[in-house]
């Protein structure tokens, strides 16, 4: 390649440069374009549902829990209509986060209340046979 060939290197250089930067544009265009949370959104939902059915509303702190997730859940959706899914996803994964708390503080107070019916049951049988007098601890609560 002699000294004719320079102009030729320099048209190619900056032919291959400028590819190069246009790959990384829509490379960097595409990384940062986030796909709006639908199926979060969905999943978050339906976690709120099953704390409603699970008598959240009823238990004072998974109630906390269930407004905030509902609150997070509609901010979301407003993000999204908005077009910042970034902050959607994010807004999504609070409200995840606490309808999963809600759904599980709502299942502990059910496992409580089950708990102490099943208590009272064993307690009335063993005072009905004479197994236990009615002032008398059963053993499960000593443990407590």
């Amino acid at each position: 390649m002699g000294i004719g060939n320079a102009p030729l290197r320099r048209v190619i250089r900056a032919t291959l440069c400028t590819r190069a930067l246009v790959v990384l544009a829509a490379t960097l265009t595409a990384c940062a374009t986030i796909p709006p949370p639908a199926s979060r959104l969905s999943t978050a939902e339906n976690t709120v549902r099953q704390a409603h059915a699970s008598g959240a509303a009823a238990d004072p702190a998974a109630n906390e829990h269930l407004r905030a997730a509902e609150i997070a859940i509609a901010a979301s959706k407003e993000l999204v209509l908005r077009g910042d899914n970034e902050k959607a996803a994010w807004a999504v994964a609070k409200g995840q986060a606490d309808a999963d708390l809600s759904l599980a503080l709502a299942e502990e107070a059910q496992a409580k209340k089950a708990a102490a019916q099943a208590d009272a049951t064993v307690r009335k049988y063993a005072t009905e046979r004479g197994l236990l007098t009615p002032e008398a601890p059963t053993p499960n609560a000593r443990a407590r």
